[in-house]
């Protein structure tokens, strides 16, 4: 596959990288007097991973999982909400005509992905009640910022899609006009159709969580019940490397203040061109174009999560 991303050799805040988020979250007082060794300690919090786990199938939500015993999947690749971030892609390419919404959409990739041996996840509040099985349990939010908050993202899409390509493009990765402009014509179109986008309050939220369980059930879990406390986006260019959230806790786990830490929204960017791959393996016009659109709803997902002067760190 032709290279899409730059690969950084050594971690690198961009230092004239602003995204100027809509969102709440950055870094308090104590954790920016700690960024210096984020950065000079971060390679240290990434370790490998190997096929078939190479496509985005865990949020780049900082938080620490919540791993069962019979969880034995490895730390894989990260990205906005995990395989909904594959999904979304495809709509903004113009692929949600194979399915009648969203959650649809979410079930026929998710399964396309899980056929050909790939690994598929995500996390919601109360895994019991997916496990259960029972739909008319109405669950509004699914803790994913990126599910919970996506006409957000999509208004986003329609909106700032040229300001977060820019974004991208200060950061070193290029987003096509073609590309913005399919995005801001697709996030138009699905904010008008009255079901598409679920809105709060209504359990398409949830639904698009049922939809993915029921793919496959080991790939949805939860997080540890803990307040967002990222304090940098992390766009990860090494091949085949992704966060190990556990260690990054451990380095920066201080007896004196046991709550504090220090979380990164880490974007596994070179897992977003693995997965442009193994849905378009022959066209690489096609295969650029996927690989954008992923980018591109993760930044938009980070400019609604994150508030304004959140670090951004390039490795």
């Amino acid at each position: 596959m032709k290279e899409t991303n730059p690969v950084i050799e050594s971690p690198r805040y961009i230092e004239n990288a602003t995204l100027d988020g809509v969102g709440s979250i950055v870094p308090t007082e104590r954790q920016r007097r700690h960024l210096p060794e984020l950065l000079a300690r971060l390679d240290q919090a990434y370790v490998p991973v190997a096929s078939p786990y190479l496509v985005p199938y865990l949020c780049m939500d900082g938080r620490r999982i919540r791993r069962s015993a019979s969880d034995t999947r490895p730390d894989g690749p990260t990205a906005a909400g995990g395989t909904l971030t594959i999904t979304v892609g495809r709509d903004l390419c113009g692929d949600g005509y194979i399915a009648p919404d969203l959650a649809a959409l979410h079930y026929e990739l998710a399964s396309d992905l899980s056929d050909n041996g790939y690994p598929v996840g995500g996390h919601c509040r109360d895994l019991a009640s997916l496990q259960s099985g029972d739909r008319n349990i109405i669950d509004m939010t699914t803790d994913c910022i990126g599910i919970d908050h996506l006409p957000d993202i999509y208004r986003a899409l329609r909106d700032q899609a040229r300001q977060l390509a820019q974004f991208a493009s200060v950061c070193g990765f290029d987003i096509a006009e073609p590309t913005i402009q399919l995005a801001e014509t697709t996030a138009t179109k699905h904010l008008a159709h009255p079901t598409w986008v679920p809105r709060p309050n209504e359990n398409g939220l949830r639904l698009i969580m049922d939809e993915l369980h029921s793919v496959d059930a080991s790939g949805v879990v939860e997080l540890e019940p803990e307040p967002h406390a990222e304090c940098a986006i992390v766009l990860n260019t090494r091949p085949h490397t992704t966060i190990d959230r556990d260690h990054l806790h451990e380095m920066f786990a201080d007896p004196a203040y046991p709550t504090f830490r220090m979380d990164v929204f880490s974007i596994d960017v070179w897992a977003l061109g693995q997965a442009a791959l193994a849905f378009q393996p022959d066209d690489e016009p096609r295969r650029q174009q996927l690989y954008q659109a992923m980018l591109l709803f993760n930044i938009a997902t980070a400019y609604i999560a994150c508030g304004h002067g959140m670090p951004v760190v390039v490795r």
